[in-house]
C-alpha cells in the first residue's frame, strides 16, 4: 500500500512539471514551424539565433538551476525556511548574471554573423530575431530558478498554469 501511495504522490508532483515542459517545447517548435513556413531564407537565420540562445543562455540557466534544486531540496528536507529563502534569493541574481553573456551575444549577433562572412540578409534576419528573444535570454534563468525552487517543495502547478497561459499568447504573437 505504501508503494501505491508513494507512486500517486510522485505522479501528483511530476505530471504538472512534465506537462509544463512539453508545453514549453511545443511553443518552441510552433515558433520554428511558423517561421519555416516563411521559407528557408528566414528559417536559417532564425534557427541559428534560436540555437545561440539555447546553447549560451537557456542551457547555462538550466544547469545553474539544477544546483539550486539540490540546495532547495536539502533546505526543504531539513525544514529550514531561512536556507530555503536564501537559495532563491541567490539563485535569481546568479542566473541573471550568467545570462549576460548570452544577452551580449544576441545583441551583437547580426554584426558577428557579418564578421564571420555570412550574407548581409542572413545576418540581418538572424540579428533581428535575436533581438526578439532577448527577454527570454534574460528571464529564463529567473523562471527556471523559481520553478525548481517550487518543485523541490512539491509545488508544481504554477509552472503548468503559466505554460498554459503563455502558449496561446505566443501563438497569438506569431
Amino acid at each position: 500500500m505504501a508503494l501505491r501511495s508513494e507512486a500517486r504522490e510522485l505522479l501528483r508532483i511530476a505530471a504538472p512539471v512534465t506537462a509544463a515542459n512539453l508545453l514549453e517545447r511545443g511553443a518552441q517548435m510552433a515558433t520554428i514551424a511558423m517561421v519555416g513556413r516563411l521559407g528557408p531564407e528566414v528559417l536559417g537565420p532564425v534557427s541559428l539565433a534560436n540555437s545561440v540562445n539555447q546553447v549560451f543562455g537557456t542551457s547555462v540557466c538550466i544547469g545553474l538551476s539544477l544546483a539550486a534544486s539540490t540546495l532547495t531540496s536539502q533546505a526543504h528536507g531539513a525544514n529550514d525556511p531561512v536556507a530555503l529563502g536564501l537559495v532563491l534569493e541567490r539563485a535569481v541574481p546568479i542566473n541573471l548574471l550568467f545570462s549576460l553573456p548570452a544577452v551580449v551575444l544576441l545583441l551583437c549577433l547580426g554584426r558577428l554573423l557579418l564578421l564571420l562572412g555570412m550574407e548581409a540578409d542572413f545576418a540581418q534576419r538572424g540579428g533581428a530575431f535575436a533581438l526578439t528573444v532577448l527577454p527570454v535570454a534574460m528571464l529564463a534563468g529567473t523562471l527556471r530558478a523559481m520553478q525548481v525552487w517550487l518543485s523541490a517543495q512539491g509545488i508544481t502547478r504554477p509552472a503548468l498554469v503559466l505554460a498554459l497561459v503563455m502558449l496561446p499568447l505566443q501563438a497569438a504573437l506569431l
